[in-house]
């Protein structure tokens, strides 16, 4: 297992260009195995990447990269012209992965767009073509030697992902489990980690503490707010 620092202020006085490699450095001193990509890293040139792939060499600190809010319903349901052009960004990152060699890429579905809560289409029929989005993108990935890692991103619940990953059925999409989430859509975020545990190759470990706020007409007598590990909610 590795542990890993997911962000981390970065002093005014760090170039914007030296950033990535600060960061390596810090993680090194810390006792990190990874980070997360510094996102400057999918749109740099190759002598850029080879000069941070040299850095994660010198310093032993991988990287975990992100491949964005990706739409998935609009893959499954788009022609093949427009899904490249809705795949841009999940391939801009594998490339630069490729070059890293690097195989595991987080990713959010359907960009907020679609949630269970929304009103714009039923969930049983986000999941299905959710699925179908997954499936198109995981045979790619597969092809490249990537592994997608959903995350739970207060969209849906883990048994409910847990549904698409099994019904996609390929080594390309597995889980990258929030422990915290689940409280945005009302579930236990141990019944994710359940859920979810089978097939997760990634995780953030997040805590987040169900607070106590005066209750108001039609609204509930509480909040949600991030907290330090082990001073929240999360059990």
């Amino acid at each position: 297992m590795k542990i890993g620092s997911n962000h981390y202020p970065i002093p005014p006085e760090v170039p914007e260009s030296e950033e990535p490699f600060w960061q390596l450095e810090l993680a090194k001193k810390k006792g990190f195995d990874l980070i997360a990509a510094p996102t400057r890293l999918v749109h740099a040139d190759p002598e850029y990447v080879a000069r941070f792939k040299d850095k994660m060499d010198e310093t032993g600190v991988s990287v975990e990269f992100h491949g964005g809010m990706t739409d998935y319903v609009a893959i499954a349901q788009a022609k093949p012209g427009e899904q490249r052009e809705l795949m841009a960004s999940l391939r801009a990152t594998w490339r630069v992965m490729e070059r890293l060699g690097l195989s595991v890429c987080r990713t959010i579905a359907n960009a907020r767009i679609y949630h269970r809560f929304s009103e714009d289409m039923p969930l049983a029929q986000q999941l299905e073509l959710t699925a179908a989005g997954f499936g198109l993108a995981a045979k790619e990935a597969e092809d490249r030697g990537i592994v997608l890692a959903w995350e739970n991103h207060m969209d849906y619940t883990g048994r409910e992902m847990l549904q698409v990953i099994e019904e996609v059925d390929s080594p390309s999409l597995r889980s990258g489990v929030d422990t915290g989430n689940g409280y945005t859509v009302f579930v236990d975020p141990l019944d994710d980690v359940e859920a979810l545990a089978k097939y997760t190759v990634s995780s953030h470990l997040k805590d987040m503490k169900v607070m106590h706020v005066p209750q108001g007409v039609f609204r509930p007598p509480w909040m949600i707010v991030g907290a330090a590990v082990g001073e929240g909610s999360v059990d």
